[in-house]
């Protein structure tokens, strides 16, 4: 993971493009297979912070469309329910009943952890993600 990461956080754009299409493919394989619950726990809140880290980096803007692929299927994969194993401590979080309320409340933090240029267009597409959740 940490070589896919560094990849899709890459300012050459061949690289970045490599890593994202490595994680979304791989995210896709993983859709339904035995193994995806614990990946999700152990990967899916790295990988989408870093995810954050890199739309909100204006050096890396020329990948928005391959990274915003990778958010939508990450954010459907948790709208569907099919990241069922839970991505939050309950412990920390007890009014937090599932994973699509837990990802509700973590990715304002995400986009206000790295303000920027682009951070109005993660809030806009996070009323829009929130509002068809």
């Amino acid at each position: 993971m940490d070589s896919i990461v560094w990849a899709f956080k890459h300012t050459m754009r061949n690289v970045a493009d490599t890593g994202l299409t490595t994680v979304l493919t791989m995210l896709q394989n993983l859709d339904g297979k035995d193994v995806a619950q614990s990946f999700y726990q152990t990967y899916f809140l790295n990988i989408l912070q870093h995810i954050f880290s890199v739309v909100t980096d204006s050096t890396n803007a020329a990948q928005l469309s391959n990274q915003s692929k990778v958010l939508a299927y990450m954010f459907s994969l948790v709208e569907q329910k099919k990241v069922s194993a839970p991505l939050y401590n309950q412990a920390e979080y007890p009014d937090v009943s599932d994973n699509v309320a837990f990802v509700k409340e973590v990715y304002p933090r995400f986009v206000e952890e790295k303000p920027s240029r682009t951070s109005k267009k993660c809030k806009s597409l996070y009323l829009w993600r929130v509002s068809t959740l």
